[in-house]
């Protein structure tokens, strides 16, 4: 493909002919498939620029006195969202991210899910458990206070103020079993609760700050890059590839082992808080096994 050469985008006060229009014009659209031409700032800087210079040069040659920044902010507007649904056209498209299995998670919990663990790794290794185990997308893991964790003899209770199936808006409570295994997500909650020093008001989840004798959470809650970035760390760590998982792993990875293990579709659907069959269904990945049950059983 032949790169168009790079036009000069210094805004100037100047009328523009058609050909340098041209060539502003297939510079902003090939720009789409190389960011690192132009930053936004740029690309809305050209975009208004040529807006006015086009609108100007028509209102000149019609006689139109109509108010000009109206009309640019309506062109601008159509051509911003031309430009945005050209840059999903050539975008490369998304990759889906692997469902992590339960025995991948077990891993997790012994490798870093130790009393004598970091912190950084024990909070990591908890929002892991907690994700798995309560189906629980990022946005909801995020929004987790301390207080919304309530430890019992026989589980932990999961409070969410917003989820897809509480048309009520009443909150939404999930129930997480206490294992007697090493691997007992509540246990490891239990122990991250302890090690956190969590007040009832503060983001379960925060930022880890070093100090001389250890970590310490921060203030400020945990984001979704570094969250990421941890989980990736871990998951190489147990010798699988990052870039097949991701923290929508968590969610998927456990409602696809309840579609495997039997249990009954209308309970690990309400755990999940999916309101329709059909969404809870693109959560689940199926099993070899369960894909081979059909023609298997066509009597042949």
């Amino acid at each position: 493909m032949t790169v168009p050469l790079r036009p000069c985008l210094r805004m100037q006060e100047q009328p523009i002919d058609g050909l340098t229009g041209a060539s502003l014009t297939r510079f902003l659209l090939y720009s789409l498939t190389q960011p690192q031409l132009l930053s936004t700032k740029q690309v809305f800087q050209t975009v208004a620029y040529l807006a006015r210079q086009s609108l100007e040069q028509l209102m000149a040659l019609h006689g139109y006195t109509r108010n000009l920044d109206v009309l640019i902010l309506s062109t601008i507007r159509s051509f911003s969202q031309t430009l945005a649904g050209l840059k999903r056209l050539l975008a490369a498209p998304p990759k889906n991210e692997q469902p992590i299995e339960s025995h991948q998670v077990r891993a997790l919990i012994r490798s870093y899910g130790r009393p004598r663990a970091s912190l950084p790794n024990l909070q990591m290794v908890s929002l892991v458990a907690l994700g798995f185990c309560a189906f629980l997308c990022w946005s909801e893991l995020r929004d987790l206070r301390a207080c919304d964790l309530k430890f019992y003899a026989t589980h932990t209770s999961v409070f969410l103020d917003k989820r897809k199936n509480d048309e009520l808006c009443q909150g939404s409570v999930i129930e997480v079993a206490r294992l007697p295994s090493s691997s007992c997500p509540v246990k490891l909650l239990e122990l991250f609760h302890q090690r956190g020093e969590h007040q009832p008001s503060q983001s379960l989840f925060r930022l880890c700050q070093k100090l001389s004798t250890g970590y310490k959470l921060r203030q400020a809650p945990l984001s979704y890059s570094r969250a990421r970035e941890q989980f990736r760390q871990m998951i190489s760590e147990l010798g699988l590839d990052p870039n097949e998982f991701g923290l929508h792993s968590l969610c998927s990875g456990g409602a696809s082992q309840a579609a495997r293990s039997g249990v009954s579709g209308r309970v690990w659907r309400r755990h999940g808080g999916w309101r329709s069959i059909q969404a809870a269904d693109g959560y689940v990945n199926e099993s070899l096994d369960n894909t081979l049950v059909v023609s298997r059983d066509l009597a042949l």
